[in-house]
């Protein structure tokens, strides 16, 4: 693609040796024998080593400046996801990249383009880059949705050519160890689930301003208590914590999964950051004062796309396109027509959660 478009006599692969931004379970050795596989019938592909060489951290300036002390008469162009383009001020000595390489930043999908050229130009203006960008087409895939797809046994056949693929398979690289503990603790169904539910938070983290790793983090360990505990034992775990329960909560397994839940990502799963715990906590009756975490991760265990369908699930779907407490109160009515039309008695804390909300979203209305 960027060789055509940019007319390059040749592309060198530079897999990544130590580089400061990112870390996986794939050695530098790794790296180059899958690059290696991956442009072994391509014309004009090489790959070159000089950052799995190099010992220490790897920075792009010093490749680049390698590069040319090794090939003086070469005209670099520096090929990048167009996700990248925007951490370029990050990069270390980033200055002085503006003087070694053109860059060439590769669109995720087309609508990216207008976006990235107008960074593209403040970057030229500001420090002197040369910057092409190069259209992707439709394809929104990168690397690290690669890396989450194998943690999780999806199919990544449509990404990776075979020979890659089989080698990750035996090597058995990008496995998460607390992924590999919790499929085995859950159904194959409640496992499922789970994936939905963290691919939708994710999504709406993004849609909704917050912070996606955190809302992938808590949809993973969401029902990590979900089946493998029947309810004494899960009062048992939360007794043992000191968590307090009203008496709704104990009553109903439920919903007891949810705070019995939260001590086990923090005692099992090594979940550390209270937000995420609490997101945990709370993701099935929700509660008065929940934060926008929260909110995302409840309406994504409520939406997410392997939901078996009920009455009203089209209904949120549709709001949480746009108006999250919109979305959350829909389905929370949803829930007390559910539990009223059975006798039972809806949990406080969903009752003030739901008062809340649709205060704020009639105000919303009114304004």
């Amino acid at each position: 693609m960027a060789k055509e478009a940019l007319r390059l006599d040749e592309i060198w692969i530079l897999p990544d040796g130590d580089p400061p931004h990112k870390r996986t379970s794939a050695s530098g050795i790794d790296r180059l024998q899958m690059a290696e596989l991956a442009i072994k019938s391509l014309k004009g592909f090489s790959v070159v080593d000089i950052e799995i060489k190099r010992s220490g951290t790897t920075f792009t300036v010093d490749t680049l400046h390698a590069l040319k002390d090794s090939r003086s008469n070469v005209l670099l162009t520096y090929i990048i996801g167009g996700d990248t383009l925007y951490k370029i001020e990050s990069w270390r000595s980033f200055r002085d990249i503006a003087l070694l390489c053109d860059i060439a930043a590769i669109a995720r999908v087309n609508t990216e383009e207008i976006r990235m050229h107008e960074y593209a130009e403040m970057l030229t203006q500001k420090y002197g880059f040369r910057i092409w960008i190069i259209p992707g087409g439709e394809s929104n895939i990168s690397s690290s949705d690669i890396r989450w797809r194998i943690a999780r046994h999806l199919p990544v056949s449509d990404f990776l050519p075979e020979k890659v693929e089989r080698y990750i398979a035996k090597k058995g690289l990008y496995q998460d160890e607390r992924i590999e503990k919790l499929r085995s603790a859950l159904t194959i169904a409640r496992f499922q689930h789970t994936l939905g539910v963290e691919e939708t938070a994710i999504c709406l983290a993004r849609r909704f301003g917050a912070d996606p790793e955190k809302a992938a983090e808590a949809a993973m360990f969401h029902d990590c208590a979900k089946c493998s505990y029947s309810q004494k034992e899960m009062l048992e775990i939360c007794e043992r914590a000191g968590m307090h329960l009203d008496e709704n909560e104990r009553g109903i397994a439920q919903i007891l999964h949810a705070p019995a839940g939260a001590v086990l990502a923090r005692d099992e799963y090594g979940v550390t950051d209270p937000e995420v715990l609490d997101a945990i906590r709370w993701h099935t009756t929700g509660r008065r004062g929940l934060t926008k975490l929260e909110k995302i991760v409840f309406l994504a265990d409520a939406i997410e796309p392997y939901r078996k369908p009920y009455p009203g699930l089209d209904k949120i779907r549709e709001l949480a396109k746009t108006d999250l407490n919109a979305a959350i109160c829909q389905s929370a009515r949803d829930t007390q027509a559910y539990v009223t039309a059975r006798g039972l008695p809806l949990n406080p804390n969903t009752t003030q959660m739901l008062d809340e909300l649709e205060h704020l979203v009639t105000n919303k209305k009114e304004e």
